[in-house]
C-alpha cells in the first residue's frame, strides 16, 4: 500500500480509545481465557536435533517511526538460516508480535516454529520475519 492510499483510508490517525463498547486496554482479559491455560506449542515449535536455526535481532526502544513520529517500539526480525543481505525473500509481519519470540520455551515459539517449516522445505524462498510491539 502507497502512503497516500494509507492515508486517505485513514491509517495514519492514532485509533480510538474505545470502540464498540470496548477499550484497547479490555485486551488484557484475553490473556487469563481459561481455555488457554491447556494451549500447546504445536509440532513445528519442537524442531529436530540438528535442524538450522536462523538469526533472531531485537532492536528495544525504537523510535526512527516516520508515520507516528514520537512512538517508541520493540522491533524483532527473524532471518531464515543462511539468508545472506543480498538475497530476496518473502516477508512475514507479525502484529503486535514481539512477545511471541519470548521465551524460547513458551507457547507460540515463532523461530522454532518458522525454522522447522525452512528445514522441511515448506517455502519455495527464504524470509524474513518481522514483528514491531505496538506504540
Amino acid at each position: 500500500m502507497d502512503f497516500e492510499t494509507y492515508r486517505l483510508l485513514g491509517l495514519d490517525q492514532p485509533a480510538p480509545t474505545e470502540m464498540n463498547g470496548r477499550t484497547r486496554a479490555s485486551f488484557v482479559e484475553t490473556l487469563t481465557a481459561p481455555g488457554d491455560a491447556n494451549y500447546n506449542p504445536c509440532r513445528e515449535a519442537y524442531p529436530r536435533p540438528g535442524t538450522p536455526e536462523g538469526d533472531l535481532r531485537r532492536w528495544a526502544d525504537w523510535d526512527g517511526a516516520r508515520v507516528f513520529p514520537g512512538t517508541v517500539r520493540d522491533v524483532a526480525v527473524y532471518t531464515t538460516p543462511g539468508l545472506d543481505r543480498t538475497q530476496a525473500a518473502s516477508l512475514i509481519v507479525l502484529q503486535d508480535g514481539v512477545s511471541f519470540y519470548l521465551p524460547a520455551e513458551g507457547q507460540i515459539r515463532v523461530t522454532q516454529v518458522l525454522d522447522t517449516l525452512h528445514a522441511r522445505g515448506k517455502s519455495a524462498r527464504p524470509w524474513r520475519c518481522s514483528s514491531i510491539r505496538a506504540g
